[in-house]
């Protein structure tokens, strides 16, 4: 049903953060998300697996990358250690940020990171996705200045290929290193890391759900979920008619495959079925792939 690796790496310095244990600590679901992967989507399935009461860190406002995850108070530490306030019985924390050792430190204020659950999708739908998106004036992690998309005054004058190699440029690098990040440190923390094909979460919902039941289950300290047989869940779909890989001009795609293959170049074996996943529609002439439920990296 799935295919799983194990990838070691050192810890680094935040691992000392991370294993501290207070009172106030709820075990964390992490689901650090690529844009246009179906990550709300996700989040909302996983959310339905979760105990009603759970905390929901937002990421930090105007940084798409970082998370706002506040100390405890002096106040809040007393109620914790007497036991007014309790702990909540999870968190979970989405949004687009990096396994960087500032918000890995914010993590720790209040979480002991529990599970990590990346969904992912081929980069040359991504992108395409990507253009459309910003159709609306700004892409996913745009930092909005002076209303331009992209920042740049001259988006609209680009060639759909344009815009094509020019988000790829920029967003690529993004991508990689959060999907690379998360991967290694979760193996790091010693945490089970569940990389999501975006096919598995929109189109095979009730057998995802019951392939990650057992593994909130295990690392929450929580009774297994039962996924529910309701209607298929969906979030945030766009309305705007995506971009199609045939539009893109061969030259650009060939220049964006090769900035993908330097990005995403591993010969462990653990990360190659994955690579080819996400490079596989840069790479017309590459054979069909048969791709997993998930990637369990642990």
């Amino acid at each position: 049903m799935h295919a799983q690796h194990s990838i070691h790496m050192l810890s680094d310095g935040v691992q000392a953060a991370l294993s501290r244990s207070q009172p106030w600590n709820a075990p964390a679901v992490l689901l650090p998300a690529p844009p246009k992967t179906a990550s709300q989507t996700l989040t909302a399935l996983v959310a339905g697996l979760l105990p009603s009461q759970i905390d929901r860190p937002a990421m930090e406002g105007g940084h798409h990358q970082g998370l706002r995850i506040e100390p405890v108070g002096r106040l809040e530490r007393w109620r914790f250690r007497s036991g007014l306030q309790q702990r909540p019985t999870a968190a979970l924390i989405y949004g687009h940020y990096l396994a960087t050792p500032l918000n890995l430190k914010r993590i720790a204020r209040r979480y002991i990171p529990a599970v990590c659950c990346i969904p992912v999708r081929p980069l040359g739908e991504l992108i395409c996705s990507l253009i459309s998106h910003c159709e609306r004036g700004y892409g996913p992690v745009d930092p909005k200045l002076l209303n331009w998309t992209e920042g740049l005054a001259h988006y609209s004058n680009l060639t759909l290929s344009d815009r094509f190699e020019l988000l790829s440029t920029r967003y690529l690098p993004l991508i990689q290193t959060l999907i690379d990040g998360w991967i290694h440190t979760a193996s790091a923390v010693g945490i089970p890391c569940l990389v999501v094909p975006f096919s598995s979460v929109t189109q095979q919902q009730l057998p995802l759900a019951q392939e990650i039941a057992p593994t909130l289950a295990r690392s929450l300290s929580i009774p297994v979920p039962c996924p529910s047989h309701s209607e298929r869940v969906s979030r945030n779909r766009t309305t705007i008619p995506r971009v199609q890989l045939n539009g893109i001009h061969p030259d650009a795609l060939h220049r964006v495959e090769r900035l993908a293959s330097l990005l995403f170049c591993s010969d462990a074996s653990p990360l190659q079925d994955l690579y080819r996943y996400l490079l596989q529609d840069l790479r017309p002439q590459s054979e069909a792939l048969e791709t997993p439920l998930l990637w369990r990296f642990s």
